[in-house]
């Protein structure tokens, strides 16, 4: 169950949760909305959604919705809300995986040492994201957030947080989850240099070694504006399950 403040607006019944990781990572007061059911008719009610909004300090809204669902985006945006992006989810059985191993490429597990190199990745890697769509929100911020959510994810599962070598040092980092499902992880976060390998390579070899840990499945989020990891993937089998529009409301 979803904790927050809830609230009747209108014919809508709306929850409102403070969302700690982004608050921090930017420096404003982000939250997120959920709703039972939304408004019919957004204009006679955005006076008092704005008051709500100004009496929790919210500076930063986010919300999801089933994408291309036009009843849900006209309420949406008569209430301030603005399209940010579109994400994709899909699973990805092991088992499709090709058997032969990719020589060339050395996948291990990250290690201290390599932190210097991967922090410069993630810093650097996420040029396009929803969070593009915020004008309070600068590139180095969203690098950081990335680059922090890195060193998070490693810390909750380091044996599952991945490097790619070269000769010239870490090339990438895969970081994964656990999940209520004994062989199933989430594959959080991903990010490679541009260069010499090829990202279907990366994303093919970091899978085959969670597959050699024993896991069988994986499932993640991609923005669908990013084709090259999307068809990396589709290319390794992937099923594509839901897509879901990102709203922002910005104050």
């Amino acid at each position: 169950m979803i904790q927050g403040q809830e609230f009747r607006l209108g014919d809508g019944f709306l929850t409102l949760v403070k969302n700690p990781w982004d608050s921090l990572a930017f420096g404003r007061s982000c939250w997120d909305l959920y709703w039972k059911t939304l408004p019919v008719d957004p204009a006679d009610v955005r006076g008092q959604f704005a008051e709500i909004l100004r009496q929790l300090g919210v500076e930063i809204l986010t919300c999801r919705t089933v994408a291309m669902d036009r009843l849900d985006h006209r309420v949406l945006q008569g209430l301030g809300f603005f399209y940010a992006e579109t994400q994709l989810s899909f699973r990805i059985r092991f088992s499709q995986l090709p058997k032969e191993r990719i020589a060339a490429l050395d996948i291990r597990k990250l290690e201290p040492e390599d932190w210097e190199q991967a922090d410069r990745i993630l810093q650097e890697s996420f040029k396009v994201t929803r969070f593009d769509a915020l004008q309070s929100i600068g590139s180095e911020q969203v690098g950081a957030r990335f680059r922090n959510w890195g060193h998070q994810l490693a810390g909750q599962d380091p044996d599952l947080a991945l490097v790619a070598m070269s000769s010239d040092g870490v090339q990438g980092i895969f970081l994964s989850r656990r999940t209520e499902r004994a062989k199933d992880i989430n594959l959080t976060l991903a990010a490679i240099l541009p260069g010499d390998i090829p990202g279907s390579f990366f994303f093919r070899e970091c899978l085959a070694v969670y597959r050699d840990m024993g896991f069988t499945s994986g499932h993640a989020v991609l923005t669908a504006a990013n084709l090259g990891s999307l068809n990396a993937y589709a290319q390794l089998g992937a099923r594509f399950l839901e897509a879901r529009d990102f709203f922002f409301l910005e104050r």
